[in-house]
């Protein structure tokens, strides 16, 4: 990914509904590619991964996941 306006990512780049559907195998790496946060549960129209599921990917590639409470 190339420098956006001198820093190396954008502030926030959140994956939300369809993520697991498009990247497929290739979901863990969101992170690496500069993911700071996730939607999880179920969306809008489509099922997704439930919360356990996604904290287990964030710690498989050795992320620490900061849960914020629902507003």
């Amino acid at each position: 990914m190339g420098k956006i306006d001198g820093n190396q990512y954008p502030k926030d780049w959140k994956f939300c509904g369809g993520r697991q559907l498009n990247l497929k195998r290739l979901e863990p790496f969101m992170f690496h590619a500069g993911a700071s946060g996730i939607m999880t549960g179920n969306y809008l129209t489509t099922q997704g991964a439930g919360l356990d599921a996604d904290l287990e990917l964030m710690r498989e590639m050795l992320f620490t996941p900061r849960l914020k409470p629902e507003i």
